[in-house]
């Protein structure tokens, strides 16, 4: 680890300032102006990938309002639209509030009745152990969508049902968000992120902090989508701070027209543009030599292979300027330090895969890499990267997790397979088809797959009707609960339960 994350040299006698905010002393709860103010985190419907801190007041046990929790180092009182119109989800009058079950010839039809908790365990406890008695408990898919909080209780619902088929839902190649996790994880073994100062509890005061001197957006608006657990104050406290822009998006958002440089570039060329600033940096000269000699294997085939990928090559591909490719290739490779915020922009293109490696490369390849103003990774604390729940609620009594044995619906694809990861492709067509081996039963949370999951409808609604038994939880009745589902039960929101996250590598809530 760099000096950036351990902080002091105890061999020098300077002490190691903690990298973690402690909370000796602070409350979590008080009254005021007749309320009790309760402090949590946020990360539940209409969830995202982040984890901000929160400040919720409740007068007789209803929230009265949400406001951003100043003490709370990762969003520092900020927060987006999501949390501030909470309240208007948390009691909208749709909300699904209590268990329901529907006849299998009534699905599409809302014609649910409303019964007990118990009762609807039991249904799902009969269906399921015959599903599983019938074909194996391979033959349950225990999908999810984008409900954050709820990462951790998907794979404890496999491994309570003996699957091994647990994953997001129904996105063809799983496009989006995945593609730079899994390709970046192979050529670096873990996701990287830009050093926005989240390793300190004091941030951007703390001296061992330095802004990025350029940050590459690229395919993001982070100001306004706050995605992938970046909050897009983040980069604008970066730009006070010094840090200039170079944006890489068809659209004039924002942040572009904030932008030292902006590539307007044609959509779904991004790699020709990536390997076309390596072309230029290595050809200059202008690689870290050092840094490419201690950590980088294939260098010497990598330039070779990037000699076809000129300047001219690219802005006959991308539609940008020839020159201003120059520009920013020498931009890159001369500044102090550099990282890469990007969005789901890049993956939802068929080559996303590649762009992310490309992308990394270049910043290897300038050894932008654990160094202050640079892209920084840690491991989840504690190894704490899902929800979780005290154990005597949850793990007594668990099963061990299944062990793969060749039959998680897979082993088409093998980066897949190396991050352990199910394929949906691989699974709509076992609804479809039986093989591999058949999927009869469906265990859906927060995933409202014919309306915005996966664009292909006319294929998942009758799969998803030919299964002998769907389980759905969410908010709403989405359409795809009302296709579906067979018992239909009400999620919960963070402000309704208990539990502990550590989505992000730097904080737990």
């Amino acid at each position: 680890m760099s000096e950036m994350l351990t902080g002091g040299n105890p061999a020098q006698g300077v002490p190691t300032p903690p990298t973690q905010d402690d909370p000796s002393g602070r409350k979590w709860t008080w009254e005021e102006d007749g309320c009790t103010v309760i402090r949590s985190n946020a990360r539940s419907g209409p969830g995202c990938h982040d984890n901000c801190g929160v400040l919720m007041y409740v007068r007789d046990g209803v929230l009265e309002k949400i406001e951003g929790d100043p003490e709370n180092p990762y969003n520092q009182g900020r927060l987006c639209p999501r949390c501030l119109a909470f309240k208007e989800m948390l009691y909208h009058e749709d909300r699904l509030k209590y268990p329901m079950k529907r006849a299998k010839e009534d699905r599409g039809k809302n014609a649910f009745e409303r019964i007990t908790w118990d009762e609807a365990y039991d249904i799902i406890e009969r269906e399921m152990k015959a599903v599983i008695e019938r074909y194996g408990n391979e033959a349950i898919w225990v999908t999810q969508g984008t409900g954050r909080d709820i990462n951790g209780y998907g794979p404890l619902m496999a491994q309570y049902l003996g699957t091994p088929n647990y994953g997001t839902g129904f996105l063809s190649g799983q496009a989006c968000y995945a593609p730079r996790i899994f390709s970046t994880a192979l050529k670096a073994g873990g996701l990287f992120v830009c050093d926005y100062a989240q390793f300190f509890p004091d941030r951007y005061d703390d001296p061992r902090w330095e802004a990025p001197e350029y940050i590459l957006v690229w395919g993001n608006n982070p100001v306004v989508a706050n995605s992938d657990g970046t909050l897009g104050h983040w980069i604008v406290e970066s730009m006070k701070r010094g840090s200039k822009l170079m944006v890489m998006d068809p659209k004039l958002t924002w942040v572009a027209g904030k932008a030292d440089v902006w590539f307007q570039v044609r959509p779904g060329t991004d790699a020709a543009l990536a390997l076309a600033l390596c072309n230029v940096i290595i050809e200059e000269g202008l690689e870290d030599k050092e840094f490419v000699s201690c950590w980088c294997y294939g260098f010497d085939e990598f330039a070779e292979h990037v000699k076809k990928y000129t300047p001219a090559f690219a802005a006959e591909t991308c539609g940008v300027p020839e020159d201003l490719i120059v520009e920013a290739a020498r931009k890159i490779g001369r500044a102090k330090s550099c990282c890469l915020q990007w969005g789901v922009a890049m993956d939802h293109t068929s080559e996303g895969f590649i762009t992310g490696m490309a992308c990394f490369d270049l910043m290897a390849l300038t050894g932008n890499f654990e160094k202050p103003g640079t892209m920084v990774a840690a491991n989840p604390v504690w190894d704490m990267s899902v929800t979780w729940m005290p154990r005597e609620k949850v793990w007594e009594g668990c099963s061990e997790p299944v062990k793969d044995q060749g039959r998680t619906m897979n082993f088409k694809y093998p980066a897949l397979k190396a991050m352990a990861a199910i394929s949906p492709d691989m699974l709509l067509e076992a609804m479809e088809t039986g093989e591999p081996y058949p999927i009869k039963a469906m265990f859906m949370m927060q995933n409202n797959a014919i309306a915005c999951m996966g664009a292909q409808p006319q294929r998942i609604l009758p799969a998803l009707q030919k299964m002998e038994f769907n389980v759905v939880v969410d908010l709403f009745l989405t359409p795809t609960a009302l296709a579906c589902a067979d018992v239909l039960l009400p999620a919960a929101c963070f402000a309704e339960r208990i539990g502990i996250t550590g989505h992000q590598p730097y904080a737990l809530g």
